[in-house]
């Protein structure tokens, strides 16, 4: 059996060697240090152009009159009675009664901060299985509605046959002062 050793000969850098990596090394950590110094500099101009200066507002203001509650109050009776249907909130829950009729049960709720309604009129869209629209009525309630406030209703209706839901919604309603 015969075996074989491999020499390896272990080179020692030469004075003139070490002190080029010694070089090279301090030359990197040198330029890192560099860039991070910059880098800090950077964000902290960034961050000193950002803020205001002492004794001017954050943010200017365009001369606009301030809206005091009763200019706000004063738009509110403006725009909420041209249009009741984005301010009257119907739920609704519906059954068949013993004898075959549809009962239609819910509330109405006025989210309007200042408009007042009278006699919303609900328009009801009888829905097939398939969720197709078979047919729409109306049903006036004729009740008076106050601002924030919510009325309850209770309507037996004649329904289409093989209806599968029902879709309610505020058609219109009557702007009161």
């Amino acid at each position: 059996m015969k075996s074989y050793y491999i020499h390896q000969e272990n080179k020692q850098p030469g004075p003139d060697e070490s002190i080029t990596l010694k070089t090279e090394v301090s030359v990197k950590k040198w330029k890192t240090f560099l860039a991070v110094l910059a880098l800090i500099g950077a964000a902290y101009l960034i961050i000193k152009l950002q803020q205001p200066e002492p004794g001017k507002p954050a943010f200017q203001t365009i001369n606009t009159p301030a809206k005091t509650p009763v200019k706000i109050k004063e738009e509110h009776q403006k725009r909420e009675p041209v249009n009741p249907g984005n301010y009257l909130q119907v739920k609704i829950k519906w059954r068949k009664n013993l004898f075959g009729a549809i009962v239609l049960e819910g509330t109405v709720h006025n989210t309007a901060a200042a408009a007042n309604f009278k006699d919303p009129v609900l328009s009801v869209t009888w829905l097939s299985k398939t969720n197709s629209e078979m047919e729409t009525d109306r049903y006036p309630l004729y009740e008076y509605l106050g601002a924030g406030n919510t009325i309850q209703y209770k309507l037996k209706v004649k329904a289409p046959s093989k209806i599968g839901d029902v879709k309610v919604s505020v058609e219109s309603a009557t702007a009161v002062q």
